[in-house]
Order: C-alpha cells, then sequence, then structure tokens
C-alpha cells in the first residue's frame, strides 16, 4: 500500500475493523481470563501491531500491497485472530 493510501487505510479501518476487533478482545477477555484482561489493552496492542504490518508492508495483511479496501476487508476477518495474538501477547 502507498504512503498516500495510508489516510483511507486507517478511516476504514475505524469504520468496518475497529467493532469486530473491539467485540472479538471482549469475548476472549470475558472467556479466557474471565474478564482479568482489559479488552481495551488487547485492542490496543492489535492497533499497534496493525500498524507495525502496515509499516512494514509485513505478512499477512499487507506484504502483495493491497488496495486499503483489501487490506480492510482482511483484517475483518481476521478480528478473532487479532484478538487471540492480542491475549498471547498480554499474558
Amino acid at each position: 500500500m502507498e504512503r498516500s493510501q495510508h489516510n483511507a487505510f486507517w478511516s476504514l479501518y475505524e469504520k468496518q475493523v475497529r467493532t469486530p476487533v473491539e467485540r472479538a478482545c471482549r469475548r476472549i477477555s470475558r472467556t479466557l481470563t474471565d474478564n482479568a484482561m482489559d479488552p481495551d489493552d488487547m485492542v490496543a496492542w492489535v492497533d499497534q501491531r496493525v500498524w507495525k504490518m502496515l509499516e512494514a508492508g509485513a505478512f499477512p495483511t499487507f506484504h502483495d500491497n493491497p488496495s486499503p479496501e483489501v487490506a480492510v476487508e482482511r483484517l475483518a476477518s481476521n478480528a478473532a485472530t487479532l484478538a487471540r495474538w492480542a491475549h498471547l501477547a498480554l499474558v
């Protein structure tokens, strides 16, 4: 993704990815930690990881230079995986 497309990506991310990630993080927090892990911390970890992947053009989301729409679709469809990664990273 070109740097000029980053603003469009983040706008779409807020609209289409944030809510599924928040739901998935709440579900993981409730089921795996009995609400001991703060879902907001998990969401922040996901945001940071997405930012790092975007900056590096990294696998699995940005390695093939997708459009912002395609990248957002990939992230939204994998919200549960991102939440699990956040849980593992913060445990």
